[in-house]
């Protein structure tokens, strides 16, 4: 079978790009965090980053505690797990 490829530029992020939170390219603007609440349904936000040096579930607890859930994790240092 014949084909061919195109190759198309990628747009280039306003901001430094940030990593994907939650799939379907969703993810969150520079200064927020990812945060993810891990239950039946998973469900994801973008919150301000609410620690003044490196993300830790120590200042972070307050993300997770908007649904009743405890911080679990820190991701790859931008994305906060509750369950």
């Amino acid at each position: 079978m014949g084909g061919f490829w195109i190759d198309l530029p990628t747009p280039p992020c306003a901001e430094p790009c940030t990593p994907e939170c939650g799939g379907n390219g969703f993810s969150c603007q520079a200064g927020n965090v990812c945060v993810a609440y891990i239950a039946m349904e998973t469900s994801y936000t973008c919150e301000p980053l609410p620690c003044e040096g490196p993300l830790q579930c120590i200042c972070a607890e307050a993300l997770c505690n908007l649904k009743g859930q405890k911080c679990n994790n820190i991701q790859n240092g931008y994305k906060v797990l509750c369950d």
